[in-house]
């Protein structure tokens, strides 16, 4: 009978790998992996395959490989603003490098503040609405966005 590896991953099917390392033989965790019952999409970050294709699992491996605050539309879909289901934004602080990874992109900022909404680091709604105002595509206002004013 195999293992149910929700429990260890939580409700989202993504964890660290180091953070399994107390209840879980690191040995385990590489036969999982090579077994294709986990995935590695970022260094140190090991998911759950069935839950991949749920954004919130692929946002919260992002903040999880870099330490970082979800942000801008990444951060928006957090707060049920706008759907996502684009590449995942995370901010990390100015000074330090994240590593880049397929699917992950990474924001440098001068001072980073966190909330959290449930498992989520996600940078506050003010913050994220002027992080996002200027990338959001396909609207016809400033940088994308519709600004309801006027034909396009």
């Amino acid at each position: 009978m195999a293992l149910d590896l929700l429990p260890l991953l939580g409700p989202f099917g993504v964890a660290r790998a180091a953070d399994l390392a107390g209840r879980v033989d690191r040995h385990t965790v590489g036969r999982w992996v090579t077994r294709g019952r986990l995935f590695r999409p970022h260094r140190g970050v090991v998911v759950d395959p069935a839950c991949w294709d749920d954004w919130q699992t692929r946002a919260l491996a992002g903040a999880l490989a870099v330490d970082g605050t979800l942000s801008h539309v990444t951060a928006l879909a957090v707060w049920r603003v706008l759907e996502d289901d684009g590449p995942v934004h995370v901010s990390v602080p100015a000074a330090r490098r994240a590593p880049r990874s397929r699917g992950l992109v990474v924001h440098r900022v001068r001072e980073l503040v966190r909330d959290r909404l449930g498992p989520f680091p996600v940078a506050p709604l003010p913050r994220s609405l002027v992080d996002a105002w200027g990338g959001r595509p396909g609207g016809t206002g400033r940088g994308g966005w519709s600004t309801g004013r006027g034909p396009p």
